[in-house]
């Protein structure tokens, strides 16, 4: 075989052979490995005692009252003056 007498060839050939030996198997890892779960089981394991959150509803009212905290928060124009707005627990009755 003159492939493998020329130098140039025999280290092509070792590196093909390393490449391949390298890549097949790790396609073949990433392909028999991969599990795409169970199509009846989307959405992961069941949690007991869970509950479903109830829907809190936010009126136009409530909405109208947070605007003006939201947009002070998202401006961020003075940065000590938006920090230093207090949350719900912090008000006074």
């Amino acid at each position: 075989m003159w492939i493998l007498r020329s130098y140039r060839w025999r280290r092509r050939l070792i590196a093909a052979f390393l490449v391949i030996g390298i890549a097949v198997p790790l396609v073949y890892l990433g392909i028999h490995l991969s599990t795409p779960g169970n199509p009846e089981n989307a959405n992961g394991p069941e949690v007991r005692g869970y509950t479903q959150p109830k829907k809190a509803p936010f009126t136009r009212a409530k909405q109208r009252a947070v605007r003006g905290v939201l947009a002070a928060f998202i401006k961020r124009r003075s940065r000590g003056r938006t920090l230093c707005v207090p949350g719900a627990s912090q008000h006074r009755a």
